[in-house]
């Protein structure tokens, strides 16, 4: 049978996003990236997960990629996969398209499969592997182009989907430990919400198959033992080891994850909510005042974090659904990614400003500072920016470094906030916690911009 490939109406040009999970693997990775072809505006994302050094020495060769190294929080693939379509997200791309790294595409497989989900009657489109049809993958590559439909057998080794998809079914579960059952899992809740998953067979994609493992003996074994606890998880989750339908899914399935006695939540904001529960329940430098950094934020619109490394109160932040949220971060981290994809998603309006705030911020409620603990950065930080903030300016380790400076040779913050105070009587000492660090509340006395007293 001659396989062909749908021409379609071409859709609008949209901005893509292509996110690749890799570990290893250069030479297929290679050759995954050079068989790429659309007409689309596209951005190329590779999300390494602990590849030897020469996959790295690769990546940074090519500075035309979004690369994002060795994310410390990394459980797995489907961690990795949300951490690209977040940066994709943030970057502005309506749809995301997500490869294993060892396939080749046909020339036109992602543009049928944009053309796909851009329809709109599916959450979800796949290609479809032809590697065990063909033996060469240069048979793939020549092969027509024509019509030959599709089918409801999705296959995750390359998937597209769309902010749409995001909102409606959520983002992939990174419980879910390095590799397996994500998919299945992803299709469970596709099912459940009455959306459509579909496997194109008109975009074919040449699949290798479990190149990491076979690749990596180290690899192997990690997965495999992972690959066990996903699947006790999957049975837990759903209340039985995955359907072959989506039909038996919605008959068989637990109609809510775990079957809990609670509708689901929003998709989009429940993301947000989990992010927080667990940086809340894991020790840190601030987790003692993340429910109250999620109180201030509440009665206030514009919020505006200083804090370089602090994704722990973005997480709180994003928690009280404001309607604006502006982070200054010059690095990307896999977290903040995360968030910040999250929070666009769920429809706040995130702004990541890739600088140190050496210049004035724009207007703001609650500004937030957690920046070098000295006496002259604090100085400099509320001379910039104390003017724009209409309600409130929170700080965060003014206890540790009351008085003497994180940096050598160097005297604490308060020296700093104590001057700033007595020269600025429109702002009063509102708080002051001495835990964790110390967090301290500093807020005007006639403050505009409030939703409603919570804190």
């Amino acid at each position: 049978m001659t396989r062909t490939i749908l021409t379609g109406n071409d859709p609008e040009l949209v901005r893509l996003g292509i996110v690749a999970a890799v570990r290893n693997c250069l030479q297929y990775t290679q050759e995954m990236v050079a068989s790429i072809r659309t007409r689309h505006t596209h951005q190329i994302y590779i999300i390494d997960d602990r590849s030897d050094e020469p996959m790295k020495q690769w990546l940074k060769s090519r500075p035309d990629f979004v690369s994002i190294t060795d994310p410390p929080e990394s459980t797995g693939v489907a961690y990795n996969w949300n951490v690209g379509i977040a940066a994709a997200i943030v970057d502005g791309c309506s749809h995301v398209l997500v490869a294993n790294n060892d396939i080749i595409f046909h020339p036109r497989t992602i543009d049928v499969m944009v053309e796909r989900i851009s329809r709109g009657d599916a959450a979800i489109v796949t290609a479809h592997d032809v590697g065990g049809t063909y033996r060469d993958p240069n048979q793939v590559i020549a092969l027509p182009v024509g019509i030959d439909g599709e089918d409801g057998r999705p296959e995750f080794f390359c998937f597209a989907l769309t902010r749409d998809t995001l909102k409606q079914v959520g983002w992939f579960d990174d419980n879910f430990e390095g590799a397996y059952y994500e998919d299945n899992d992803y299709h469970a809740r596709v099912a459940l919400a009455r959306l459509r998953a579909v496997r194109l067979i008109n975009a074919p994609c040449f699949h290798h198959g479990t190149a990491t493992i076979r690749d990596d003996p180290r690899a192997s074994e990690e997965i495999g033992q992972a690959a066990s606890r996903n699947k006790e998880y999957f049975a837990a989750k759903w209340g039985r080891l995955p359907a072959g339908s989506e039909e038996e899914m919605r008959r068989t399935y637990f109609p809510v994850p775990f079957n809990r006695e609670r509708p689901p939540r929003d998709s989009a904001q429940a993301r947000v909510d989990e992010l927080f529960e667990r940086v809340v329940r894991i020790p840190s430098d601030i987790n003692g005042h993340l429910e109250l950094l999620m109180r201030l934020g509440a009665s206030v619109d514009r919020i505006t974090e200083i804090s370089p490394g602090g994704s722990c109160s973005t997480c709180a932040f994003l928690k009280s659904r404001p309607r604006s949220l502006r982070v200054y971060e010059p690095a990307r981290s896999a977290h903040l990614t995360l968030l910040a994809g999250a929070a666009r998603i769920a429809g706040t309006e995130f702004e990541w400003i890739r600088s140190d705030a050496s210049k004035p911020i724009a207007e703001t409620d609650l500004l937030f500072i957690d920046t070098t603990h000295v006496e002259s950065r604090m100085r400099e930080d509320l001379r910039l920016h104390a003017g724009q903030a209409q309600r409130y300016i929170v700080l965060h380790d003014t206890q540790t470094y009351g008085h003497i400076g994180e940096t050598a040779g160097h005297r604490g913050v308060w020296p700093a906030v104590s001057e700033f105070l007595r020269g600025h009587p429109e702002w009063l000492l509102h708080q002051h916690y001495p835990h964790n660090n110390g967090l301290t509340v500093l807020r005007r006395t006639s403050p505009t911009g409030a939703r409603e007293e919570t804190a």
